[in-house]
């Protein structure tokens, strides 16, 4: 998580320091005092570059310092520990070490030469540095952050008032460093800090401002399922408390929509539609995505809200239109149907139509059927949403349904020299729907393949059983020329074609949707352009009891 490994090393780094100045204090001798001292400046140094690095990391900033510049950190650090371990030839660390008094272990006074000023000045200026963009974090981000910033500003600034204290020779016991008992407190403030504020948790705190006035709802969800971040706009959504605390957003969230919170707690990605019964009738379209670390490890879910409230109400008017439209058509259409045969029919004094008059007849009667299918189509779908279609459930054979559909495709596969495959075995257990329906799924997704594959090219129907969740698979897989990424979360949407080759009334594949989930099953397409379609589809299957 942002900036656990850096606090980390530097916890290691204090432990060091503390721990060596807890033995420098034993009752030894001053030479094996002064080699314990030594070994505390491999923490002392390291401190510095590493709360730095801690900063930047725990807000975002890393992309500030490049690699090279991270390295040059460590510059003055490592020349610091070799000046030490080597003090007794030049004395510009110390140029004179002296006991406080006899007793032993009695404190010893660390007269300091010019570069152990260089490098506190080098390590005061990278605290500096790093506590700047604490600050700055303090100062532009929402309650939550704010107070973890200032827990770790204020477990930091303990240590270094111990240290300017002695540095000014300020100490209650002369000689005596405070810093290593102002770390012994940060270090329990900082660990209430971990543990009560979720001070790693995954919200960081450069999140950017602009969330807040994000128009789309947004919520952060860590691995355990708690909500560790939630914008205005998604409380406005969900009907929550805008001044409702962070830790209580969770609680609330269940309260006010216990099914939703159900149904999609452990859903780890999905794109869909709600609709919220709350003082405003609201629907809102979901997305749920993983977030995942470097490494890929599972950190949490980020779940987007987007008001179509209007979208929808405008989508229920278009389709009272629709439906009124279509309902005016039927008899004007079947009225022509009628005078079409008409005319084609022989008089009874022997005149037949000449055979130019016979082709237009036949382009007019093919193009009214096809605005009848079209008019059929959009009232199926129209009453399979309103779920007054009649949904017959029987076993039936998938094999025999897709034999059936490549046969109607085979006259238009053999004039584009494709290659129709029929994978479907007879040993596949039966499916439990409507056979007419997905008869009509089945011809809808090869007409589409057939119709955008290009010439010589390959159209596949294959089916697998998955006894786990007693479903079939079903795919139709094509060599054509893909659909656009961004097309895709759209096209099984009314009215909605494709681009480029893919085209037509834009509700085949949304009669394909509505009539799979009416089974009870999902559809989805696997694409990417240039390198062919797969529509995947599934449908339950006939549960056999044992014998």
């Amino acid at each position: 998580m942002p900036g656990a490994s850096a606090f980390l090393l530097l916890n290691l780094a204090i432990i060091v320091w503390t721990l060596t100045s807890a033995l420098e204090k034993i009752p030894a001798d001053i030479s094996t005092r002064i080699m314990i001292s030594k070994f505390q400046y491999l923490g002392i140094t390291s401190v510095g570059p590493l709360w730095l690095l801690f900063c930047l990391s725990y807000t975002q900033q890393e992309h500030r310092l490049g690699r090279t510049a991270k390295l040059a950190l460590w510059a003055i650090p490592i020349i610091t520990c070799v000046l030490v371990a080597i003090n007794e030839h030049h004395g510009l660390i110390w140029p004179q070490v002296l006991a406080v008094s006899n007793v032993p272990g009695s404190p010893l006074v660390y007269e300091h030469g010019a570069w152990f000023w260089v490098s506190t000045a080098y390590l005061y200026i990278l605290l500096l540095a790093g506590s700047i963009l604490l600050v700055r974090a303090f100062v532009r981000y929402p309650q939550i952050y704010k107070r973890q910033s200032a827990i770790i500003l204020v477990g930091a600034a303990i240590p270094w008032i111990g240290n300017v204290i002695y540095l000014l020779g300020l100490s209650p016991v002369h000689g005596l460093d405070l810093t290593p008992i102002g770390f012994t407190l940060s270090g329990m403030i900082i660990a209430w800090g971990i543990f009560r504020l979720k001070l790693f948790d995954l919200g960081p705190i450069a999140r950017t401002a602009i969330v807040e006035m994000m128009i789309d709802g947004i919520i952060v969800f860590d691995a355990g399922g708690q909500i560790i971040d939630i914008n205005p706009k998604a409380k406005e959504m969900l009907d929550l408390p805008q001044g409702l605390p962070l830790e209580h957003s969770e609680q609330a969230l269940v309260q006010r929509w216990p099914d939703l919170v159900e149904h999609y707690r452990d859903v780890p990605q999905i794109q869909t539609e709600i609709h919220l019964n709350s003082s405003i009738q609201r629907d809102l379209e979901m997305r749920i995505t993983s977030l995942q670390d470097q490494r890929g490890g599972f950190l949490g879910r980020l779940v987007m809200l987007r008001d179509i409230t209007d979208q929808k109400q405008l989508e229920k008017l278009r389709d009272i239109l629709t439906q009124t439209i279509v309902h005016d058509l039927r008899n004007p259409l079947t009225v022509i149907s009628t005078s079409l045969e008409i005319l084609r029919t022989p008089s009874l004094d022997g005149d037949s139509l000449s055979e130019e008059q016979d082709q237009v007849l036949e382009i007019a009667s093919v193009n009214v059927q096809r605005m009848s299918d079209l008019i059929s189509s959009i009232l199926d779908i129209s009453r399979m949403e309103q779920g007054s279609m009649p949904v017959r459930r029987a076993p039936f054979a998938l094999a025999i349904l897709a034999t059936n559909a490549i046969d109607l495709q085979s006259l238009l596969a053999d004039s584009k020299n494709l290659r129709l495959e029929n994978n479907v075995s007879r040993d596949l257990p039966q499916a439990l729907g409507d056979a007419a329906l997905i008869q009509r799924v089945l011809q809808n997704l090869l007409d589409n393949a057939v119709k955008f594959t290009p010439d010589g090219g390959t159209v596949q129907v294959n089916a697998s059983y998955q006894p786990e969740e007693h479903q079939i698979v079903v795919e139709i897989c094509d060599t054509g020329l893909g659909i656009p990424t961004e097309l895709q979360p759209r096209l099984f949407q009314k009215f909605v074609a494709g681009t480029h080759s893919r085209s037509g009334s834009g509700l085949g594949l949304a009669f394909c949707r509505l009539a799979v989930e009416a089974h009870g099953g999902s559809i989805w397409i696997e694409s990417e352009n240039n390198s062919g379609t797969k529509f995947v589809f599934t449908l339950p299957a006939v549960v056999l009891e044992p014998a």
